[in-house]
């Protein structure tokens, strides 16, 4: 039963199952994917419509696992690898019923669009999330909801197959926990968008000025929220900046991570970095 503060245990919590905003969370989710596949299957299977760059990185995934030295090396080196990695599984499951109905699935590269089309919804609940976390109103936070995910240019990346959809996933995905870490001051969303930042990069080159914007950004903040007020002068900010230094390496390793794991691999397989 309840404690002496009114709250439920745990385990009756948990039996509860789902919020009403969380399922309308997942509703969005959904019914978005629904709406960017869509919009996939008319350019591709409909007008005939196919960006190379997006064939190319389903090219680069079904090389990993039908060429004929199947391994993960044969993803490329020219784009960033994240897109193509998650576009295997989807490739893939091309070769087996149902989807096996329908080679033209497999034959012009819609499988891109489907990963474009779950990243770009993920994105739309992004922004859900961010309006949740400061207490928007409901109106306000459907206006900003719709604003995004409805936008022509939104939709058109959507069912395009290319990195846009994923790359505006991790820099939202970095934007809600940089937001969150501002008014919490907990490290654990410093964590988070580091690792966001990280996979930002691994997704497209462009996330790497995102990332020094975000980690002197964060610098800046946590050396000033960090200045001692019994001290005056240099020796304040010297405190501080020890801080700021140590809250910016945290955000930004990931992306250095990934930027060192990446031109290690194209060097050794490769062999150019970059």
């Amino acid at each position: 039963g309840p404690g002496a503060a009114g709250l439920e245990p745990p385990a009756s919590r948990r039996r509860r199952g789902l919020t009403r905003t969380q399922w309308w969370g997942i509703s969005l989710f959904g019914g978005l994917t629904a709406l960017y596949v869509a919009v996939g299957a008319y350019l591709y299977l409909g007008i005939g419509y196919i960006n190379p760059d997006a064939s190319s990185r389903v090219g680069n995934a079904g090389y990993t696992i039908w060429s004929r030295f199947p391994h993960l090396g044969a993803v490329g080196f020219v784009w960033n690898p994240l897109p193509s990695l998650v576009e295997i599984p989807l490739v893939e499951m091309t070769r087996h019923w149902p989807l096996n109905l329908w080679p033209e699935l497999r034959r012009v590269g819609f499988a891109g669009a489907v990963m474009s089309a779950l990243f770009m919804a993920g994105a739309a609940w992004q922004v859900r999330r961010i309006a949740l976390d400061y207490g928007s109103g409901r109106l306000l936070r459907w206006i900003a909801v719709a604003a995004f995910a409805l936008n022509p240019m939104t939709v058109l990346y959507a069912g395009m197959g290319m990195s846009e959809a994923p790359f505006l996933f991790f820099l939202l995905w970095t934007s809600r926990r940089i937001l969150l870490w501002v008014n919490r001051s907990h490290v654990f969303d410093l964590v988070v968008a580091g690792v966001a930042l990280g996979l930002a990069y691994l997704t497209r080159y462009e996330a790497l000025p995102a990332a020094v914007g975000v980690g002197l950004g964060v610098f800046v903040l946590s050396t000033r929220s960090h200045r001692p007020t019994g001290l005056r002068g240099r020796a304040s900010w010297q405190v501080g900046a020890a801080f700021g230094l140590h809250d910016a390496v945290i955000v930004l390793l990931p992306t250095v991570f990934a930027f060192v794991l990446w031109a290690l691999s194209g060097w050794l397989l490769d062999g150019n970095a970059f």
